[in-house]
């Protein structure tokens, strides 16, 4: 295992083919490539093995886990070889000389500010630190100050909560004892809105008029009736006690 810091990248590179290793004497030559390339088309076997799959060389070669070759141009630039000496190592035949960065890097890094100094670091941290704390002493100031207010809160809260009966008008109150009254009188509802129930309601309230009237002849003659037959009674006493 071979570990490189190369700029801002890390590289750790695990040598996986000792066999490359035997080949490439000469590390970071052209001739490694094309010696691992050949090694390759060794460890896939025959040229007449008929391979079923859909991906390219260089996808299906990097889904086995082996080496691809250098194929594209991309492949050649610094952050590309600094990835394969990273997943292949000494094996990918890019030499590590060309991995370490830059006066331009370095400086870029220096001016970002990628990494700090000891010191500055545990002073961040006590500073962060006591942020929060304050911030949270703070925060709880306003809880128990909101807790405070808790009760009376509480009771505001309830009384706009309540429900406020709407007060109904002369009319609506009227239409409800009709609607009652025709499902009194005819046994089933009748919605207010029906076309029919103005006509139903008149019908209603005339039948009613005639049975008040009749209720009130009956009365009458039930009345006369009793009277007579008590004056009959009163008579006929009169006579029997004479």
């Amino acid at each position: 295992m071979i570990m490189m810091q190369c700029g801002r990248l890390s590289v750790i590179g695990v040598v996986r083919y000792s066999s490359f290793l035997d080949i490439t004497t000469t590390v970071g030559t052209s001739d490694a490539v094309d010696s691992s390339s050949s090694l390759l088309k060794e460890q896939c076997g025959s040229g007449n093995t008929k391979v079923v799959s859909r991906l390219t060389e260089r996808h299906r070669l990097i889904a086995e886990g082996r080496l691809p070759p250098v194929f594209y141009e991309w492949e050649r630039e610094l952050w590309a070889k600094r990835e394969r000496f990273g997943t292949y190592g000494l094996a990918s035949g890019v030499n590590p000389e060309e991995l370490w960065p830059t006066i331009e890097e370095i400086q870029e890094e220096e001016v970002v500010g990628w990494y700090m100094k000891y010191n500055d670091v545990v002073k961040a941290v006590e500073n962060a630190k006591r942020s929060e704390r304050v911030a949270s002493l703070t925060r709880l100031k306003e809880v128990a100050a909101l807790e405070h207010k808790y009760p009376e809160m509480l009771r505001e809260f309830l009384e706009n909560q309540k429900e406020v009966v709407p007060m109904k008008s002369k009319q609506e109150l009227e239409a409800e004892q009709q609607a009652k009254d025709m499902l009194e009188y005819y046994g089933y509802e009748i919605s207010p809105n029906d076309p029919r129930f103005p006509i139903l309601f008149e019908k209603m309230t005339e039948a009613k008029k005639k049975a008040a009237k009749l209720a009130e002849k009956e009365e009458l003659s039930l009345k006369k009736r009793t009277s007579r037959k008590k004056e009959k009674e009163k008579k006929q006493e009169e006579k029997e006690n004479s």
